[in-house]
């Protein structure tokens, strides 16, 4: 393939990838929050002024062959976080399993049975910086990393630890455990590993930890390289470009129309506006249509490269369109050369 040739493929291909499947990092400088005495450390300077993410031809290589492949997806999400000690300790024995399963934190010294949860108990109380027993604010975040059944646990594991370490280590205070199939004492336990993982969000320098929508984008595909480095298959794409429309409703939401059916409260404000499905439907479908007609594009783009395994990604992503987006987005889906690169 001629330099050319490949710079006009990458460049198609970083600009599909920032449309569809980019979340900035940031789009205006982030402060950290300092403590009283102004002092922040080289890592809080480096949190606060890290440039954005970019596209690459590779990351948009990546997400195509994870939509054509069904390449298994990152979960990660953050649950809640405890207002205070004595909600975090709560949340602490429970994923420990009232001390069954070992906590790791970030020193990698582990925390077990009775002893070890007062241990963690006091190292939450008083490391660092101070935790009251009870608070008006979040103390701490808890993170949930998981990958589905059959995926190697210990490289769950492994990878979370690393993206823990990468990320807070260096100024927080946290710490682990992993549930599985076997080891997980619940009498109904997940056949999907993952790690728990709760993080102290004031930190060592006092700023406290507040993560947006793009810091848990940035974390995800942290969690995925780190499987992806101890050979796992992972990928970060977005629901959309998988044409995955349904998202799962929020815990809240299903306990309000709960509540509704049993006749002990009104339905939530979007289900009795009629007129907000109409426009969602038709936003929803003329976004299914760009990505076909997208998918098609880069089809015909690859089609035309002369490097044999990306003519083959070229039909397989035709093929996977025509499978996977809903009927009334195939509208405009006939790939075409491109005009002027024609082999």
């Amino acid at each position: 393939m001629s330099e050319s040739d490949k710079a006009y493929i990458d460049g198609r291909l970083v600009q599909w990838g920032e449309r569809w499947d980019w979340t900035p990092q940031n789009k205006k400088p982030r402060f950290a929050k300092r403590s009283h005495s102004g002092i922040a450390t080289a890592f809080t300077l480096y949190w606060a002024a890290r440039p954005p993410a970019a596209m690459t031809p590779e990351k948009a290589r990546r997400s195509i062959h994870a939509f054509v492949r069904n390449t298994p997806q990152v979960l990660l999400k953050v649950t809640g976080g405890g207002k205070g000690l004595s909600h975090v300790m709560a949340h602490l024995s429970y994923i420990s399993r009232n001390g069954q399963l070992p906590l790791e934190d970030e020193n990698g010294e582990l925390h077990q049975n009775k002893d070890g949860l007062e241990s963690a108990h006091d190292l939450w109380a008083y490391g660092y910086a101070t935790m009251p027993e009870d608070s008006q604010q979040r103390e701490a975040i808890n993170i949930v990393l998981s990958m589905p059944e059959g995926t190697d646990e210990r490289a769950v594991r492994d990878a979370a630890r690393a993206f823990a370490q990468d990320f807070f280590g260096a100024n927080y205070q946290y710490v682990f455990v992993q549930h599985t199939f076997e080891t997980d004492p619940d009498p109904e336990p997940s056949r999907n590993p993952h790690v728990h993982l709760a993080v102290k969000v004031r930190g060592k320098d006092g700023t406290r930890l507040s993560p947006k929508k793009a810091d848990l984008a940035e974390w995800r595909e942290a969690f995925a390289q780190h499987l992806r480095d101890r050979g796992v298959e992972a990928v970060t794409s977005k629901r959309k470009t998988r044409f995955k429309r349904d998202k799962g409703q929020s815990q809240a939401l299903r306990q309000l129309r709960e509540r509704h059916h049993q006749g002990r409260g009104a339905l939530p404000l979007h289900d009795e506006n009629p007129q907000t499905r109409p426009a969602v439907s038709a936003k929803a479908k003329q976004e299914v249509q760009q990505l076909v007609k997208d998918y098609m594009e880069i089809a015909s783009v690859l089609g035309n490269s002369p490097e044999r395994e990306e003519r083959v990604l070229a039909i397989d992503l035709a093929k996977e369109t025509f499978l996977a987006a809903p009927r009334e987005g195939m509208v405009k889906a006939r790939p075409g050369p491109e005009r002027g690169r024609g082999r």
